[in-house]
């Protein structure tokens, strides 16, 4: 993922070229390829490459195709074959080795502000337009890339990297409070234009700012999950065909490198995947470069995962990297440089993620993951009254009958969850965790945070269609913070992940095909794998993972970092420290459900231990 950052100055007074050149140096372990800034009088654009496509190997950024409108962008594009067919209708020509960049410059000339319309892929960009004096930016439609901004005095900022605008001086540390309570008690921003800091906001997905200096940024979306109606095919055949067709677009428009890394456990998301990029790359030489890399417990929880993963690595003849996670001491915090933990995470999953990373990063710049594919195929359950009506009224009834006679056995499609979530009954299999007790009492009162919780956990909308219930789960917002838990700023390393499932086209297709049978226990992935993938994980379950690692480990009674958490006066603006030290000395009382009630506060800790390291540089 490329750095991005530019300062735009609304009195007119010329950049400070030694700030600007500041902030982009901050960001070279983003890009330690080349390291480029423009200055055009009040406004100006720095850039760090990091290639990872082959028509990147000569790009260079900051860039215009005219000298009046410049790019920096974090981009790549997908369906480049289409965009630039689009483009020459438009009557645009070009070479067809545009990078990426020049395509975006490409598009703006032709449609304007409207591009971003035109656009598949995942991107973060900024457009300065010198002769219309106006700015526009951009962020992709599931919010892969991340984009910050800022508006401080008479300065728009703008970057990928949030850390990289704190070093603007007029860019304040005040606390956003809630930001910090909504990961408190959730884990994550339900709020996606906040960030930690009140200075700093997120540009939401699917969302584009424009500016000039006359004015103030303004936010406006430019696309929008659509209920589409149920696609309908003559034969099965043609559901898996049509499925494989866009996958292998969604696969082969990430892979335009040389070699790949793959984090895949055992479930059929990843591990469809990986035979994908197998396939893809296979089609270029008769060798691959292709790499899987999995964490295990081999000791600490019943895990089957490791060697379920490793059947298919045997099978698709590519090699397994295996990182146990057994007796990590998880607290001790993210062995991170000064100034590169941008927002609280939990103690312990990030650091999972981390570790894979830089086992990963060896030699590899580009790495999958499986993640979409859970909630794109999720079936529901519906509202009960909708699933009647839906019995009864469309082609579901028939739907469950021919699923039947084929699987002999019945869909799961929810009809008991349905019904009682109809009458108000909660599940009874499933107790939600409890109000986390040691939120300082004043933070609750400011925020009524109380009542955030109870609408959060009061129940799920049916909607009004049948596949509802996976668009309400690819609308959540925690989707932003698990593609930035991926993200350089966090990981401090040149590796850039993507996500094959959160392809548009892929993803759209998905959600319009009917629940049953394609969405129940995936079986649209089964029938398009059951000949390259073992059979032993083709008839597997699916299975979370068996137990709460966080809570495995809390009941080994060592939390080194519970002492430190103590150091940091701001700790108590947001934790009553005396209930939650309480709490964290009898771990064994929890649910294991509830063990982000000591590791969340923990890594708040961790995060405020981060910025006093970093206050106290020289």
């Amino acid at each position: 993922m490329s750095g991005i950052v530019g300062i735009m100055n609304t009195d007119g007074s010329p950049v400070d070229r030694g700030l600007l050149k500041g902030m982009t140096e901050f960001m070279a372990f983003r890009g330690p390829d080349a390291e480029e800034t423009m200055v055009k009088g009040p406004v100006g654009f720095g850039h760090t490459m990091l290639r990872t496509t082959f028509e990147s190997r000569n790009e260079c950024q900051p860039i215009s195709l005219d000298g009046q409108v410049w790019i920096t962008a974090d981009v790549r594009i997908d369906g480049r074959d289409e965009l630039i067919a689009e483009l020459d209708a438009a009557k645009c020509t070009f070479s067809g080795h545009a990078t990426d960049p020049e395509l975006i410059l490409h598009a703006y000339h032709v449609w304007g502000n409207d591009c971003v319309r035109h656009l598949l892929g995942d991107f973060a960009f900024a457009i300065w337009n010198e002769a219309e004096q106006c700015l526009f930016c951009a962020r992709d439609h599931f919010g892969v890339k991340p984009f910050f901004y800022a508006s401080v005095g008479g300065t728009l900022l703008i970057s990928n990297t949030l850390n990289c605008l704190r070093l603007h001086p007029d860019v304040t540390d005040r606390f956003e409070e809630q930001a910090l309570a909504d990961f408190l008690l959730f884990g994550y921003s339900r709020h996606p234009d906040l960030s930690a800091f009140t200075d700093i906001r997120r540009l939401p997905p699917a969302h584009f700012l424009t500016w000039s200096p006359d004015k103030t940024p303004a936010i406006r979306r430019y696309w929008t999950f659509q209920q589409h109606e149920q696609i309908r095919y003559k034969r099965s055949e043609d559901y898996v065909q049509c499925f494989l067709e866009l996958l292998h677009k969604a696969v082969n428009d990430r892979l335009r490198t040389d070699n790949v890394g793959i984090l895949m456990s055992g479930g059929l998301d990843s591990t469809t995947v990986a035979a994908a990029a197998k396939e893809v790359l296979l089609t270029r030489s008769d060798t691959c470069d292709l790499r899987a890399f999995t964490f295990v417990y081999d000791n600490l929880l019943h895990d089957e995962e490791g060697s379920y993963a490793q059947t298919v690595a045997d099978a698709l003849a590519i090699p397994m990297h295996r990182l146990v996670l057994d007796d990590r001491d998880a607290f001790q915090g993210v062995s991170l440089p000064a100034g590169h933990m941008p927002e609280p995470t939990d103690a312990i999953v990030p650091i999972h993620i981390i570790e894979q990373t830089h086992r990963l990063s060896d030699g590899v710049r580009v790495g999958l993951t499986g993640q979409g594919g859970d909630p794109a195929l999720n079936p529901g359950p519906p509202g009960f009254p909708l699933l009647v009506k839906g019995l009864f009224t469309s082609r579901l009834f028939l739907d469950i009958f021919a699923y039947r006679l084929a699987r002999e056995r019945w869909p799961k499609i929810g009809i008991r969850t349905s019904f009682t979530r109809w009458i108000g009954a909660r599940n009874s299999m499933k107790t939600p965790a409890a109000y986390p007790p040691w939120l300082s009492d004043s933070l609750e009162r400011r925020l009524n945070l109380r009542q955030q919780w109870s609408e959060h956990n009061s129940g799920i909308s049916s909607g009004n269609s049948l596949r509802s219930e996976a668009h309400r789960s690819l609308s959540e917002p925690m989707w932003t913070t698990v593609f930035e838990t991926y993200d350089p700023s966090l990981t401090c390393l040149p590796l850039e992940f993507r996500h094959p499932f959160f392809d548009l086209r892929l993803m759209e297709f998905m959600l319009s095909l009917p629940p049953v049978p394609w969405c129940v226990d995936k079986e649209l992935l089964r029938i398009a794998m059951e000949h390259i993938l073992p059979w032993t994980v083709l008839q597997r379950p699916k299975a979370p993972l068996a137990g709460f690692p966080a809570y495995e480990y809390l009941q080994q009674g060592n939390v080194p970092g519970l002492q430190r958490a103590g150091d940091f006066p701001e700790l108590e603006r947001f934790i009553n420290m005396d209930r939650f030290l309480k709490i964290a000395s009898r771990p064994e009382r929890l649910r294991p459900e509830e063990s982000g009630f000591i590791s969340r506060p923990l890594g708040l800790a961790v995060w405020l231990e981060n910025l006093y390291s970093e206050k106290s540089r020289p």
